[in-house]
């Protein structure tokens, strides 16, 4: 094994292109497979200390610590010249596999010394790394055990996170906005009111899988208010979008005040349900 990983290490920081490539993507597949041997092994570990002597546990647990110390800087010497390489594959690699990492194993992985990595790629300037980013931190965000340990990334990235549904690749942002989603969900009032009067106004852009999780994001984040707090934000998210279509065929001064256009709007509250709320965030 040490023979291997050596090799593909050298490998990694070759001159020819097409040998940091694949030996890049074996390391990494392959100390994706020892993740998952340490943790069986971790697990194993924990269970025979219930049944072995002090003693034998004491020594068990050295000799395992030394073969886990040795893969652990065999991995990050993989890790540290790869997720800088020159080729965006290579880097997109890197973060897919940290990522199931930190997911299949956050204990040993989820910590700053790992998500580092993950939030400085986030500013990557190929499209494929970027999207590796978010789709490994949703895996993370969906997790509600997990977010409490997220507290660090979360302060240290999350501007760079509410941005990116602007970003000019479309899945990006579809995925950015879904991952906001999630942060919205799970990490309490992290969005502030201003993230989220931005955010929502995606649900009016052109690129229809980017309106909807938008959408989706606006009902999950309204859906447990009262119904009257409801109806006051689509009467004001409304008069947002009609403002902006007036404005585009109209002098200024032929354009409704707010007062004057609110004034002509008459709602039932009680007549809002759930269901009719869910079609105005999907239509």
């Amino acid at each position: 094994m040490d023979t291997i990983i050596s090799l593909l290490t050298g490998l990694a920081d070759s001159m020819v292109r097409a040998f940091r490539h694949t030996s890049t993507l074996a390391a990494m597949k392959l100390l994706t497979a020892v993740v998952s041997v340490h943790l069986n092994l971790d697990v194993n570990k924990h269970n025979a200390q219930r049944l072995y002597e002090v003693e034998k546990k004491r020594l068990s647990g050295k000799r395992t610590s030394y073969r886990l110390d040795q893969l652990e800087r065999k991995r990050k010497e993989v890790r540290e010249v790869s997720y800088i390489d020159v080729i965006p594959e290579i880097r997109a690699t890197c973060m897919e596999e940290i990522g199931s990492w930190i997911k299949a194993y956050p204990d040993a992985f989820l910590n700053d010394s790992y998500l580092k990595y993950v939030g400085w790629m986030l500013y990557d300037k190929q499209a494929e790394v970027r999207l590796k980013c978010l789709l490994g931190l949703q895996g993370i965000y969906s997790r509600k055990e997990l977010v409490s340990r997220m507290d660090l990334f979360t302060n240290r990235f999350k501007d760079r996170i509410v941005s990116m549904p602007l970003d000019k690749d479309h899945e990006v942002a579809v995925q950015a906005m879904k991952l906001l989603m999630l942060m919205s969900q799970n990490c309490g009032d992290v969005l502030s009111a201003e993230d989220c009067e931005m955010l929502y106004q995606f649900v009016y852009t052109t690129h229809r899988p980017l309106a909807v999780a938008a959408g989706e994001f606006l009902y999950k984040r309204y859906l447990c208010l009262p119904t009257s707090c409801i109806v006051s934000f689509v009467l004001e998210l409304s008069w947002i979008y009609l403002r902006g279509i007036l404005s585009i065929n109209f002098s200024d001064e032929s354009v409704p005040t707010e007062r004057q256009m609110k004034r002509n709007f008459c709602f039932d509250e009680s007549a809002v349900t759930s269901a009719r709320l869910s079609c105005l965030c999907w239509s």
